[in-house]
């Protein structure tokens, strides 16, 4: 269920692999294997900011709206990338 999927994402820290794609994108390892989910065959031409994605065993925060392949299964109210705040992301790799 949504929700389960939920509680499966949210109850582990991830460790950041590395920052990339676009500014303040972590690419964040650590996925449980019950999540783990292909890419998009097509990707979507706008993802909105703050979209939870997984992509294979990975998870994600997209920064900004952008173009991508990942698989949505949430959002975040948070504003993850900002360039007027120091720093200017919520993490660091």
């Amino acid at each position: 269920t949504k929700e389960e999927v939920k509680q499966i994402h949210t109850r582990q820290p991830y460790l950041i692999y590395m920052l990339g794609f676009m500014p303040g994108f972590p690419y964040l390892g650590g996925v449980d294997e019950r999540l783990h989910t292909p890419r998009r065959s097509e990707p979507r031409l706008k993802i909105e900011a703050g979209s939870v994605g997984i992509a294979n065993n990975q998870t994600g925060l997209y920064p900004m709206d952008s173009p991508g392949g990942w698989q949505i299964i949430g959002r975040t109210p948070l504003k993850v990338f900002d360039l007027n705040r120091t720093p200017m992301t919520m993490y660091e790799a």
